[in-house]
């Protein structure tokens, strides 16, 4: 589940974001962090980790902690990318693209792992190996 607060300059909870300044957002069963969040030129604030299938995960959401349904699944994608993948940083300034940056582990070998997306959230093909 990833979990995002907005705070307030006084370090209160922002009541206008969210319920009450908190958002939580349900990816499956079992642990699901949020690792990195960027926030877009239009305001969108994009939180990046993994899902409980062990996938890259990526969740927008409009200025005010609502999901964002224009982009993906509901709000939500899901990148699978080999084994226990985690995306850990986040560039939104690259024009309307995404670049997801991370890792994914299968036994004891850990890679590198990239992705960029197109603004709606669907995987740009033409970036990097297609055959994910």
């Amino acid at each position: 589940m990833f979990g995002l607060a907005r705070y307030l300059n006084g370090g209160g909870l922002d009541s206008a974001f969210g319920d009450n300044g908190l958002v939580t957002t349900p990816l499956g069963d079992g642990v699901a962090p949020a690792d990195a969040l960027a926030i877009q030129p239009n305001g969108r604030i994009v939180a990046a980790g993994r899902d409980a299938s062990g996938r890259f995960a990526l969740v927008r959401y409009r200025p005010d902690g609502s999901l964002d349904r224009s982009f993906g699944d509901g709000g939500i994608v899901g990148t699978p990318i080999g084994s226990e993948a985690v995306a850990f940083g986040l560039d939104t300034r690259s024009g309307a693209r995404i670049v997801a940056a991370g890792s994914t582990t299968t036994g004891d070998q850990t890679d590198f792992a990239l992705a960029t997306y197109q603004p709606a959230g669907k995987l740009d093909k033409h970036f990097g190996r297609t055959a994910l």
